[in-house]
């Protein structure tokens, strides 16, 4: 895997299909999430250690839990064993989501008020970078001031545009171990960008993907994500620090691109159409 140094840091409906992420939070030892908790374990020192599983353009109702036809049971035993809020919302675009999960506070305030920086009147007003701005601390610097090991794999989002100087990847923010892809979508989720493609960034430097995933299977960016992850978490496990890790997958954005078996799996389920599926669920 080749790189190169960084020049510059850098509730909805239950069928609503707007470009929204569902947020799903394991806190092992405590009961506070966005969406779903699991069950209560204990961990050295009294800390939790925290899972956030965001899935980019996700409905609500995608979840099998939630009425979907699709099979989530990892997903679906999360919500079983935990709680569910009811009245969690989301904004209407991922970026500006993002950056007040990550913020923890209002997304005009740390310089997402729209996604990227806009063309028009609020062009170079304050609040309207296009990146997570210097106006908060993030959760990770917060996590990491407390004792935790702090991890992210998958979509970043809050700062792609290398020539703003004041543009930071996640290694800046708080993030011990990162591996990322800086903007908002990929043009293949199986990884046949170019081999000279800046878009993935891995603890602060550029890197290119190799074919296959450290498993040996042909690259499809969510395993890989999770493998990163993984890695990140076992590396550290017996250091009895706790951890919080971001998996931060890209899927289903848009392509729509389901490897095998799964591709396979759901071959005539929808050819009945949208509308006999939001019914059903």
């Amino acid at each position: 895997m080749s790189d190169s140094t960084l020049k510059k840091p850098i509730s909805q409906p239950p069928y609503h299909k707007t470009p929204i992420f569902i947020g799903l939070v394991a806190l092992i030892g405590a009961t506070i999430t966005a969406c779903a908790v699991a069950p209560s374990q204990p961990v050295a020192g009294g800390k939790p250690n925290i899972l956030y599983i965001i899935a980019d353009d996700l409905g609500y109702s995608d979840i099998g839990a939630f009425g979907g036809e699709i099979s989530t049971p990892n997903l679906d035993k999360l919500v079983q064993s935990g709680r569910v809020l009811t009245n969690y919302h989301t904004s209407t675009v991922c970026a500006v989501t993002r950056s007040m999960l990550y913020s923890g506070t209002d997304h005009h305030l740390v310089g997402e008020g729209t996604m990227g920086p806009p063309n028009d009147e609020r062009k170079g007003l304050p609040g309207y970078e296009g990146y997570l701005n210097n106006q908060a601390l993030s959760v990770a610097e917060l996590l990491q001031d407390g004792g935790y090991h702090t991890y992210i794999a998958g979509k970043w989002h809050l700062g792609s545009n290398l020539n703003a100087p004041e543009n930071k990847s996640p290694d800046q923010w708080g993030f011990e171990r990162s591996f990322t892809l800086l903007g908002g979508a990929t043009k293949n989720h199986f990884g046949h960008d170019s081999a000279d493609a800046k878009i993935y960034t891995e603890n602060g430097r550029f890197v290119s993907i190799p074919a296959t995933d450290a498993n040996g299977q042909p690259w499809y960016d969510a395993n890989v994500y999770a493998q990163k992850l993984i890695s990140n978490i076992d590396e550290n496990i017996k250091d009895g620090k706790p951890f919080a890790a971001f998996a931060t997958f890209t899927t289903p954005h848009w392509p729509l691109q389901v490897p095998e078996p799964w591709l396979s799996q759901y071959k005539g389920v929808y050819d009945v159409g949208y509308e006999a599926i939001r019914n059903k669920r």
